[in-house]
């Protein structure tokens, strides 16, 4: 429903949000630091309890930093809500891939970064493609 929403491609969201958070609803990344926390109620205590605003969220892995203000959103757990994190994301996603470049350039603005981070990243979303192809998908490991 979201990538439909969003109008982009159903099978590229879901290859995004196994490269950013392994299909883990409730992954953080705080500073570079990943969590993988067993409940949404914890995740909840961590962001309670982290004072930083340089988090990432949930299944696409939103950037509070960077997305919280533009997101409408009031808090950052409301990012925990799977439904609420996948909507954003596509249009995140939907942003990305509306900016020039080549494909995989574009698809890459998810995440940005130099030339060496973009083509690493890129070499993710196509392996979590491949796993989701084959039915291989899985969670991250838990905290």
């Amino acid at each position: 429903m979201a990538a439909h929403n969003a109008e982009v491609p159903p099978d590229l969201l879901i290859a995004i949000a196994g490269a950013e958070s392994g299909y883990h609803p409730w992954a953080l990344n705080i500073k570079g630091h990943q969590v993988f926390c067993r409940s949404r109620q914890e995740a909840e205590n961590v962001l309670a309890t982290t004072p930083t605003d340089d988090i990432d969220i949930g299944l696409m892995q939103v950037n509070w930093r960077f997305w919280g203000p533009r997101s409408g959103l009031a808090s950052k757990r409301e990012l925990l809500d799977p439904r609420k994190n996948l909507e954003f994301g596509a249009a995140i996603l939907k942003d990305g891939l509306s900016r020039g470049g080549s494909l995989w350039h574009r698809i890459s603005n998810y995440h940005s970064g130099g030339a060496h981070e973009r083509a690493r990243y890129n070499q993710m979303v196509y392996d979590a493609y491949l796993r989701y192809l084959h039915g291989k998908v899985g969670r991250g490991k838990v905290r």
